[in-house]
């Protein structure tokens, strides 16, 4: 802010050029709102709890297009309570034909442009963060990495027990 008496005052605002604009999908998740870059998103589906299998181990759903590797982001982001309280979820399809990944949230808010704010030291190599954004609401919601996110979904789907697999039958079947 610079002020001159009788000229006026002038207001300068610097954005970093670390600040970027996308538009986001609003999801929620165990009570908590995330945005996801919509850039990722190849597809929105609705599963049915019936709908879910198991093959080569690990958790899979079956789309028009053939099955798919399915998570839940509360097990991906450590945040679930071990409890399956939905009879039909939505499904967020990440990645292509080859190689995709379906991630089960609570609930599809919307979409909104968002500023993508990178997170201060010491936060700025948090897992799956690829930073924050400040919603209209005024809420602050973090960003999530899909890179991160098909790694360690990766990583979670290849963990379901053999105990949670027993009388499921496998897809194709």
């Amino acid at each position: 802010v610079a002020s001159e008496i009788g000229t006026g005052t002038t207001f300068t605002l610097s954005l970093p050029l670390s600040v970027a604009t996308t538009q986001a999908l609003l999801i929620e998740v165990d009570g908590l709102q995330f945005a996801l870059p919509i850039g990722a998103v190849s597809r929105i589906v609705s599963v049915e709890q019936r709908d879910i299998g198991h093959a080569q181990g690990r958790e899979m759903s079956v789309l028009d297009d053939g099955p798919a590797v399915l998570v839940r982001l509360e097990d991906v982001l450590q945040l679930s309570s071990g409890e399956e309280t939905q009879a039909r979820r939505p499904v967020i399809m990440l990645g292509s034909h080859e190689g995709r990944l379906c991630i089960a949230v609570d609930r599809v808010v919307g979409t909104q442009d968002v500023v993508v704010k990178p997170l201060p030291k010491p936060f700025e190599r948090v897992r799956h963060a690829a930073g924050a954004t400040v919603l209209a609401s005024g809420d602050v919601v973090v960003v999530l990495n899909t890179s991160d996110l098909v790694r360690s979904a990766t990583r979670t789907a290849v963990r379901v027990a053999p105990a949670v697999m027993a009388g499921h039958s496998d897809i194709g079947a």
